[in-house]
């Protein structure tokens, strides 16, 4: 049986910033900080760009978890 990869800082922020009621201020302003660069063109059409990059990360992190298990 393999270990699954660490969370990435990216998968982290997506969700400090997603669970913004349970994260403190400062791991949500540090995932606002990890999240803006990542923001695409496409993030910027949606009505908050943040939370969409947190989607979009977080659904990836998905796939490749699922990926994972079937693999094993």
């Amino acid at each position: 049986m393999s270990t699954a990869a660490p969370i990435t800082d990216a998968v982290q922020a997506a969700i400090y910033y997603a669970e913004f009621t349970d994260s403190t201020i400062s791991e949500y302003r540090w995932a606002c900080d990890k999240l803006e660069p990542l923001i695409t063109d496409q993030d910027r059409l949606r009505i908050s760009p943040l939370m969409s990059v947190s989607a979009r990360i977080l659904a990836n992190e998905v796939v490749r978890l699922r990926a994972e298990l079937n693999n094993n």
